[in-house]
């Protein structure tokens, strides 16, 4: 009955598919509740109303404004279901490289490696002030800027797609007259080579990463190379990305995290940065956190 009370005072329409039900609620309408109850209840109602009117500035305060209800749909059972199914595929794999496994679809997004990859890119205007920079030390923090702003396009705990083998993806930019391109270049197991270019800089990343299942998480860890060429000082950068995981793969809300060591170097002035990924306490305490020192040669 309160139910229907606040359907009533939220403005929901029963639709073309519940004229039996309306009809008998004209036959022997409901009485509302009187007393305390009602005005809590009427009071719930409204602050609903007028909550949703200021945020989406419709105005759901008005009577003749109708809500038709969405159908409400219990996914618990069908969720629990496909990790149930999950769980066999991945529970011969515990403490394994999971790269050759065959996963369900529902696990990825409509992307390839090679458009992740090409997402690290969207970060190269660091790379421009690094290539016009003229103090070594300075170069070096914009570079490692790159490097950690980078890791903000790996939030998503979707996996995409493996390329098939020779497989390319291009990205041109003509706003920063950034190029872009990568190919598959191992199958099994996956490996892509990216070649990128931009004013006064050239970026070669080979995306190559091990795995392994730990019961209710996936361990990641980054293996491929990638060299940043300035040619107009001479000189190469080069650093490998630290281990992310995949948290409650199994039971639980999936959620992303990065921690570990990583160092960018600059092999002409030994100069280097020595940083860290903080790993997620409770309550994602430290999370997101990067800490790291620029050392001289």
């Amino acid at each position: 009955f309160e139910m229907q009370f606040l359907r009533s005072a939220l403005g929901y329409s029963t639709g073309e598919g519940d004229e039996g039900e309306a009809q008998a609620e004209q036959r022997d309408p409901p009485q509302p509740p009187s007393g305390l109850m009602a005005r809590g209840l009427h009071w719930v109602s409204s602050s609903v109303r007028h909550a949703a009117s200021r945020l989406t500035g419709w105005d759901f305060t008005a009577d003749e404004f109708q809500v038709v209800a969405p159908e409400e749909e219990d996914h618990g059972a069908e969720k629990a279901e496909v990790r149930s199914e999950l769980w066999e595929l991945l529970s011969r794999a515990l403490g394994m490289d999971i790269t050759h496994v065959t996963l369900p679809v529902w696990l990825f997004e409509p992307l390839s490696f090679l458009q992740r990859t090409a997402e690290l890119t969207q970060y190269s205007s660091l790379l421009d002030h690094a290539a016009q920079e003229e103090d070594s030390l300075r170069r070096l923090a914009f570079v490692t800027a790159f490097v950690v702003a980078a890791h903000s396009t790996t939030e998503r705990t979707a996996k995409p797609f493996n390329p098939y083998l020779g497989e390319t993806f291009e990205n041109i930019r003509e706003d920063n007259r950034m190029h872009y391109i990568a190919e598959q270049v191992s199958h099994h197991p996956p490996v892509g080579a990216s070649y990128a270019t931009g004013p006064g800089w050239i970026l070669r990343q080979e995306s190559r990463v091990e795995t392994k299942f730990r019961g209710n998480s996936v361990e990641f860890y980054p293996r491929g190379k990638n060299y940043l060429e300035i040619p107009k000082f001479e000189e190469i950068y080069s650093w490998i990305l630290p281990t992310g995981c995949v948290h409650n793969v199994i039971i639980g809300r999936w959620w992303l995290d990065h921690y570990g060591d990583f160092e960018v170097r600059n092999h002409r002035t030994g100069e280097r940065t020595k940083g860290a990924f903080k790993p997620s306490g409770w309550f994602g305490a430290h999370r997101y956190e990067v800490e790291g020192d620029i050392c001289d040669g």
